[in-house]
């Protein structure tokens, strides 16, 4: 998936709701698909994995593993925190302590509400849109650092062959 197809299946799918538990449910399987684009961006025969039921931890362990980068670490850390509490919306007709995983989500390491002061749900949207643009940026870096690396490894073998 391109660049403006992640971008369209983003705006035609993340909610235009105030409703907090359809934002976290969508904006987690949002999220979810930019780490399988990434995951099968970074690998070279990302069919083997196809029909495997991965729950979304090991997904996001499988790119700690791939990829050791302290930004993408923090994203990652998000990604399972909003896991979490899409877990507890999941599973439970009444979850408790939702309202404190949200601050929880939407605050940064630093202590400090990222994206300002708003309400609940617009907290929530900025985050996940902020995780998934930053998903979709190391995938769309990953895969120019590919190109650029395959050109110039096939410019040496051409050189070679010359010789």
């Amino acid at each position: 998936m391109d660049l403006q197809d992640s971008l369209l299946t983003f705006l035609r799918h993340f909610p235009r709701t105030d409703d907090t538990t359809l934002i976290i449910l969508k904006g987690h399987l949002l999220l979810e698909e930019e780490i399988n684009h990434l995951l099968h961006e970074m690998l070279a025969n990302p069919a083997a994995l196809d029909g495997l039921q991965i729950n979304f931890f090991i997904k996001t362990q499988f790119l700690r593993a791939l990829i050791k980068n302290e930004t993408l670490d923090s994203i990652l850390d998000a990604a399972e925190k909003l896991n979490r509490l899409r877990n507890r919306l999941a599973h439970n007709l009444e979850p408790s302590g939702v309202e404190a995983a949200i601050r929880d989500f939407v605050t940064g390491a630093d202590g400090r509400i990222l994206g300002g002061e708003a309400a609940p749900d617009q907290l929530l949207k900025r985050r996940i849109a902020f995780l998934c643009g930053q998903l979709l940026r190391f995938r769309t870096e990953y895969r120019a650092a590919r190109q650029m690396l395959k050109t110039r490894v096939g410019t040496v073998k051409t050189k070679t062959k010359r010789s």
